[in-house]
C-alpha cells in the first residue's frame, strides 16, 4: 500500500496550517483577516478618541476626494493584475527554487504587525514587536538546542544573518588578540588562546595592526576566515564588504558526497597556525544551496574542540542553516540516518547560526535570523545614536547591522511556533514529508526507467539529477542535461505543467563529480556537471484528496521530454 494513500490525523491537521492551493481554507483564512482588520480599526477608535475625527463624510463625497479614490482602485487593479502572472509558488507543481507556500498563521503573524508597523530598533519605537523578536528568538534556539540564555535578531535574510556572524568573530578575534598585547605569548597564542571578552570597545583594526608590526616585527595581511567549497556567495560579499578580501578566504575541499571534508578542514587549520596567520572563523553548512546537503558538523566541531583541549585555542564555528536549519526540529527523531542525526546533534556546540524562517520556515520574506549561542560573543561591539534612547543589552539595535527592523519576521515566526510548533510533531511531520516526496520521485524514476541519474548524496528535501540516456562520457551528460534544462526552464510568463530550476557542480565538486562518473561508468573529459535541481517544499506535493498525483505527473512529463531528446 502507498503510504501517502492514508492521512494520518496528525497529519491530516498540518492541513489546518495551510490556505490550500484552490485556497481550501479560504473561509478561515478571509474571517481571521477580517477580523484582525476590524481589530486594527477599533484599536485606532478607542485610542484617544476626544481628538475626534480628522475625515469627514462631508470630505469624503468631495469631489477631487472620490476622484483619487478612484485612482487608487483602478491602480489596485492594475496590481493585481500584474501579479496574476507571478509564478504559482504556492502550488505543488512549483518545484524550483527554496520557496513554496506560507503557512497561514506566519501569513496573519505578518499581517498583524504590518498594521502596526513597529521598528524593531528598539523599546522605544516598538514596545510590542521586540518582546516578539525576543520570544521567537527563544524559540528557534529551544530548537537548535542552544541555552534558554542564548540571543539573537531578525534580519531581512542569510546574508545579513551571515555579516552579523562575520563581524562579531571578527571583533571577538581583535579583543583576543588586544587583551593579550602585553603578555608575553608568541603570535599564535596570541590570536587563539582564550582571551578577555569583557572589553567595553573593539580596538581597531590598524592598532592592532601596529601593534604586531611593533611586537612581533611581522608584516600582516589579515586574518582568514576558512569555509567549505559549497559556501553560499554571502561569505565572498562579507570578505569584500568588510575589508578582509576574498583572498582571505579558505575553501575546505568537498568529499565525493559534496560535504566539508574534515581532513582538509584539519589541514587548512594546521596550515594557519605553522605560517601564524590568524583565524576569523570556520563555517559549516547546514543545506547547501545547490542540493541542500549537510555538513558532518559533528565532526568538524570534534576538530575545534580538540585545539580547545590540547593548546587553549579557541575558533568561532558559524553554522549557515539558512536552509537546513529547521532540519534541528529532527534532531532527536531518529528521521535521519546515525551521521546526519549526529551531525543536527551537534549544532548545539556551535558559536552561532543563521536561519531563515522564509525558507523551510513556511514565513513571508524577508526573515531570516542571527542566532548567538553566548551572549558575551553577541555584544561584543555597540553603536549609539543620539535621538534614541536605548536600553544598553536590552535594544538590539546598537548591536545590529541593519537600523530599522520590522517586526514581521519575528510575530510571523511567533505565530508559526506557537500554533505549529518547531519540534518533531510540528515542523517536524512537515519537513519528513518533504523528504518522504523527494524519495518517492526519485523510486518512481527508478521504477519506470527513467533514464536520470541522480546525485545520491543529498540529505534534505532537495534532488539533482543529469540525463544519462545513451551517455559515455560526462561532455554527453551535461549536453542532454542543457537540452532538458532548455525545455522546461524558461521566464516567459505562462503556465508550465511544473517549474523546475537547476544548478552547474564546479572544480569545488571535483570529488562527488568523479564519484558521480564512477557510479554511472562514464569517462569524465569535463570538469562540470549540469544538474536539474528540484526542491520539494510544498505540503500538498502528494495529496489522497488531489485529483492529480503530481509524482506521477512530474515523473512521465519529464520522461516524455527526454523521448525527444
Amino acid at each position: 500500500m502507498n503510504p501517502f494513500d492514508i492521512c494520518k490525523p496528525e497529519e491530516t491537521s498540518l492541513k489546518s496550517f495551510f490556505l490550500g492551493p484552490q485556497s481550501e481554507n479560504k473561509h478561515f483564512i478571509q474571517n481571521e483577516i477580517l477580523k484582525i482588520l476590524n481589530h486594527c480599526w477599533q484599536w485606532r477608535r478607542t485610542t484617544y478618541p476626544e481628538d475626534g475625527v480628522s475625515i469627514t463624510h462631508e470630505e469624503q463625497l468631495e469631489p477631487l476626494f472620490v476622484d483619487k479614490i478612484h485612482s487608487t482602485k483602478q491602480h489596485v487593479d492594475e496590481l493585481l493584475e500584474l501579479f496574476s502572472q507571478e509564478l504559482p509558488k504556492f502550488s505543488p507543481r512549483y518545484m524550483g527554487h527554496m520557496f513554496s507556500e506560507i503557512s497561514m498563521p506566519a501569513l496573519l503573524g505578518h499581517l498583524v504587525a504590518l498594521l502596526h508597523n513597529p521598528n524593531n530598533v528598539s523599546r522605544e519605537s516598538s514596545w510590542v514587536g521586540v518582546d516578539l523578536e525576543l520570544e521567537a528568538v527563544k524559540e528557534l534556539c529551544k530548537m537548535i538546542g542552544y541555552p534558554e540564555s542564548s540571543i539573537g535578531h531578525f534580519t531581512s535574510g542569510g546574508t545579513i544573518a551571515n555579516f552579523e556572524a562575520f563581524i562579531r568573530a571578527k571583533n571577538k578575534w581583535l579583543q583576543i588578540l588586544y587583551s593579550n598585547k602585553d603578555n608575553d605569548l608568541s603570535f599564535n597564542d596570541a590570536c587563539y588562546i582564550q582571551g578577555s571578552s569583557s572589553l567595553n570597545f573593539s580596538p581597531s583594526e590598524i592598532e592592532v595592526y601596529k601593534h604586531i608590526k611593533q611586537k612581533y616585527k611581522k608584516e600582516y595581511d589579515g586574518a582568514k576566515l576558512i569555509v567549505p567549497s559549497s559556501k553560499h556567495y554571502s561569505w565572498s560579499k562579507a570578505a569584500s564588504i568588510f575589508g578582509i578580501g576574498e583572498s582571505n578566504l579558505i575553501s575546505v575541499e568537498l568529499n565525493k558526497f559534496g560535504q566539508l571534508c574534515v581532513k582538509d578542514l584539519q589541514k587548512q587549520i594546521d596550515r594557519c597556525l605553522e605560517n601564524q596567520t590568524p583565524i576569523l572563523a570556520i563555517v559549516s553548512v547546514l543545506g547547501t544551496t545547490e542540493l541542500g546537503s549537510i555538513d558532518p558538523i559533528d565532526e568538524i566541531q570534534s576538530v575545534i574542540n580538540g585545539y580547545k583541549k590540547n593548546y587553549n585555542y579557541t575558533f568561532w564555528h558559524h553554522i549557515d542553516a539558512a536552509y537546513g536549519g529547521f532540519f534541528a526540529s529532527l534532531k532527536d527523531a531518529g528521521f535521519f540516518n546515525i551521521s546526519k542525526t549526529r551531525a543536527l546533534q551537534a549544532i548545539q556546540h556551535s558559536t552561532s547560526i543563521t536561519i531563515d524562517p522564509h525558507k523551510l520556515g513556511y514565513v513571508p520574506y524577508a526573515s531570516g535570523t542571527f542566532l548567538c549561542k553566548e551572549k558575551e560573543d553577541y555584544f561584543n561591539h555597540e553603536i549609539s545614536a543620539p535621538y534614541v534612547d536605548f536600553q544598553q543589552k536590552k535594544d538590539l539595535g546598537p548591536y545590529t547591522l541593519e537600523g530599522s527592523r520590522p517586526a514581521t519576521g519575528a510575530a510571523s515566526m511567533f505565530m508559526t511556533a506557537k500554533c505549529i510548533g518547531l519540534n518533531e510533531n510540528g515542523y517536524g511531520q512537515i519537513l519528513k514529508r518533504t523528504v518522504h516526496v523527494k524519495n518517492e520521485f526519485e523510486n518512481q524514476c527508478r521504477e519506470k526507467h527513467t533514464p536520470l541519474a541522480f546525485v545520491k548524496t543529498i540529505d534534505t528535501n532537495i534532488t539533482g539529477f543529469a540525463v544519462i540516456k545513451n551517455c559515455k562520457k560526462l561532455s554527453e551528460v551535461n549536453h542532454m542535461t542543457s537540452l532538458l534544462q532548455s525545455h522546461c526552464l524558461s521566464y516567459e510568463k505562462h503556465k508550465k505543467p511544473y517549474y523546475f530550476s537547476k544548478t552547474k557542480l564546479g572544480k569545488n565538486y571535483k570529488n562527488l563529480i568523479e564519484n558521480f562518473c564512477l557510479q554511472n561508468k562514464l569517462d569524465q573529459d569535463e570538469e562540470h556537471l549540469n544538474l536539474m535541481r528540484m526542491t520539494f517544499m510544498n505540503p500538498f506535493s502528494i495529496s489522497k484528496n488531489s485529483k492529480t498525483n503530481h509524482i506521477n505527473g512530474v515523473v512521465d512529463y519529464l520522461a516524455s521530454i527526454i523521448q525527444t531528446l
